[in-house]
């Protein structure tokens, strides 16, 4: 069976941009469904077909070709308002849907429609009101019914979060109804399955994803599938099994789950009262499954329980479980927010290490410097080491006592840089002016770059320079700027803040 195709039926008075918004509450439905459902993606599953996408081309007959592409369509989605009700030709298609056959799902934008004194579907409620699934878009405030997020959910003060709800609601009911049809279309040509190995099916060569959503309790879906649409909308790669994979449930086992992981950076779950499925015939509950086999990977586990959720109203079983989890109970607003965060933490910290690695295998194996201080400077000594570090310099040393000038010759020779720290104390800065001096005389001769730590001096004389020599000053950490004229004199590459 290729994409599920969906036919929507609107009026088109309900697509009336709204004054002073540019845009209508109808319109942005129909944007959040098809992107929840993925329909921009060329290898999506699901296909939404409506007037506005080219349905009805010019000199086509009307009743015609909304047959054709009724006949054509697996399922349809109603969305009922006051204008629907009203319009000969929203009745049309909804009596097509039924003399079909077709699966309809219903989106209601009004409540009581069913008793709408003015509908054109007299006579078809009754089989409508009952069929496959009603969800409601519109919400009670203040006594009157206003859609959720009401005049626009873009711009909305209020009701953002029902509609967001409502969304996943619907989109939940068009996967379940589509499951449905691919299953009964399997089942006139049934073909043994072959096993699918993990790697094959979820993972490409060395692919990573951000993140493990693992499979919810039953009584969490909305909140694992907002969860989930609003880590993508953030740009996160999100591994989730697909439970309608036959092969999740009986040849995989814990193993392949802890190395699925492995080539996650996180995981991350959302757990109520409803344990739902067991894995692999056992007693034991698959949401408990993922979350230990996160354990054996060594993932950093993150995990939203209900709030309200009480534990004398689980099972043995399941109370032992919770009981165990280590977590704190908060709104899965606060969750959420706390996830994405850390997530763009991991990202950040990711992508410095990659970072560093990568200047550490451009020159860190070819670069050596040292850092000459008094012993009173080891804090000045440290930052810089610090630094160097953090650019991928792994060769350094420590000159903390005064070595004899062979020595110094020799540490010249074998250094491509050296830093000289001018302290804060009279006999600090004596020792840097004479060690400077020599490391000066050294360095031309071995071409071995040289630069000055400067501290915050509480007296003595300013310090000493020479041409070419950047001052790197120690004020308030280290100075970026003298720090990577320095590496730019011994790599002959411009350096900037963020390299």
């Amino acid at each position: 069976m290729n994409k599920i195709k969906i036919f929507w039926s609107y009026a088109c008075a309900d697509l009336q941009p709204i004054a002073n918004v540019n845009t209508s509450w109808l319109a942005e439905l129909a944007h959040e469904v098809r992107r929840v459902l993925g329909t921009q993606d060329s290898r999506g599953e699901y296909e939404i077909i409506r007037d506005s996408d080219g349905m009805i081309k010019a000199g086509d007959v009307i009743d015609e070709q909304i047959t054709e592409n009724i006949e054509a369509c697996d399922l349809g989605i109603l969305v009922i308002s006051d204008a629907y009700l009203r319009s000969k030709w929203c009745a049309k298609e909804a009596k097509l849907f039924l003399d079909k056959g077709k699966p309809v799902l219903i989106a209601e934008m009004l409540g009581g429609w069913n008793d709408h004194e003015a509908s054109k579907l007299h006579n078809k409620v009754g089989a409508l009101h009952d069929r496959i699934l009603r969800v409601e878009l519109w919400h009670n405030l203040n006594g009157a019914e206003v859609l959720k997020g009401f005049p626009a959910p873009s711009c909305a003060a209020e009701g953002r979060k029902e509609f967001d709800f409502a969304v996943i609601k619907l989109c939940d009911g068009i996967k379940k109804q589509s499951k449905k049809l691919r299953d009964k279309a399997s089942e006139k040509n049934v073909t043994p399955l072959k096993p699918v190995q993990p790697e094959a099916k979820y993972l490409n060569g060395d692919q990573r994803y951000d993140l493990f959503l693992a499979h919810c309790t039953q009584d969490c879906n909305l909140q694992h599938q907002q969860l989930k649409s609003n880590l993508k909308s953030e740009g996160f790669s999100v591994l989730h099994l697909d439970m309608g994979d036959p092969n999740v449930i009986v040849d995989w086992d814990d193993s392949t789950l802890t190395k699925l992981m492995k080539a996650c950076n996180a995981y991350a779950q959302v757990i109520g009262g409803t344990p739902g499925i067991k894995f692999l015939g056992t007693d034991s509950r698959f949401v408990k499954v993922q979350y230990d086999a996160a354990g054996e990977a060594g993932l950093k586990r993150y995990v939203s329980v209900l709030p309200d959720l009480r534990l004398d109203e689980c099972d043995e079983a399941h109370q032992d479980f919770l009981a165990n989890l280590e977590v704190s109970k908060t709104t899965f607003e606060d969750f959420e927010n706390f996830l994405i965060k850390s997530l763009n933490a991991a990202r950040e910290t990711l992508a410095a290490n990659e970072k560093k690695k990568e200047l550490q295998d451009d020159m860190g194996d070819l670069l050596k410097v040292a850092i000459d201080c008094a012993p009173e400077d080891r804090d000045k000594q440290a930052a810089l080491a610090e630094m160097l570090l953090d650019k991928g310099i792994m060769n350094w040393r420590n000159i903390v006592d005064t070595p004899k000038n062979k020595e110094l010759m020799s540490i010249a020779q074998i250094s491509d840089g050296i830093v000289v720290v001018y302290g804060e104390s009279i006999s600090s800065q004596k020792r840097a002016v004479s060690q400077f001096s020599k490391f000066l005389k050294y360095s031309r001769k071995k071409r071995c770059h040289l630069a000055l730590g400067v501290a915050d001096p509480e007296a003595g004389a300013p310090p000493p320079s020479a041409p070419n020599v950047p001052q790197i000053y120690l004020h308030n950490g280290v100075d970026a700027e003298g720090f990577n004229q320095f590496l730019s004199n011994m790599t002959g590459k411009p350096q900037s803040a963020g390299t």
